[in-house]
């Protein structure tokens, strides 16, 4: 499905059928990574840009930041 601009709308969250959880969000709580997502899934992505460049060299949060936003 997608929304009016053409950008498709995230799915649905579901909670865990066995344990009627929600699901984990890979984000773990990172605020600009949560806010750089959002922004690329509306096409935007200079967001994604800035929030790299200001992860630095700290390699395992940019592993992370990768993997989420991949």
């Amino acid at each position: 499905m997608k929304d009016p601009r053409g950008a498709p709308t995230p799915a649905p969250v579901r909670p865990c059928p066995q344990t009627g959880h929600p699901p984990l969000d890979p984000a773990l709580g990172d605020a600009d990574l949560i806010a750089a997502r959002a922004a690329l899934t509306q096409g935007r992505w200079t967001a994604v840009r800035e929030l790299l460049a200001h992860t630095g060299t700290d390699w395992d949060l940019r592993g992370h930041r990768l993997t989420v936003l991949a």
